[in-house]
């Protein structure tokens, strides 16, 4: 074959296919430009109405419903006070007699985030926490009794007592 006849033939083949995928192209498409004018006008219209029943700004609670109706009551926002980053991991009472001679109470030891303390009231443990000492999480230890520990937000002012579990 010449070299004019495989060009010939190659453009023909080219123009055949573009004819093909024109052709394919618009047979799937709306029947008229003017129905699917208004197909598209009635579609965004119903996707403006529906958007503009939901109002993005209102208040918790009292935002109206998607299908147009009210909320049936507005819904108070609970808020959760969470506890305290402690819990008491043990507790080391020394004999009665000890405690009466040199002032030491019981040691209660403290899990916070993983980290274990002694906290007790008056004692001379090294590294001990004593009322007053502020733990993680925005605590103030205020006092500790041989079972439970009383403490404060520093956020708030709010006490909370931590007990032992059993």
């Amino acid at each position: 074959m010449s070299r004019r006849l495989k060009g010939l033939l190659l453009t023909l083949c080219v123009v055949a296919l573009g004819l093909f995928v024109w052709q394919d192209d618009s047979s799937t498409t709306s029947p008229s430009p003017a129905v699917a004018g208004d197909a598209r006008h009635v579609a965004t219209k119903h996707a403006v109405a529906s958007a503009a029943a939901v109002d993005l700004f209102a208040p918790p609670g009292q935002a109206p419903l998607p299908g147009g109706g009210a909320a049936s009551a507005p819904v108070a926002a609970a808020r959760i006070d969470p506890p305290p980053p402690v819990t008491i991991a043990g507790v080391w009472a020394p004999q009665d007699g000890a405690a009466g001679r040199n002032g030491d109470g019981a040691v209660l030891f403290l899990d916070s985030f993983g980290t274990v303390q002694a906290a007790c009231e008056r004692c001379h443990v090294p590294g001990a926490l004593h009322p007053g000492a502020v733990l993680a999480g925005g605590y103030r230890l205020d006092h500790v009794y041989p079972s439970s520990i009383e403490l404060t937000r520093l956020s708030d002012g709010k006490h909370k007592v931590v007990e032992q579990k059993p």
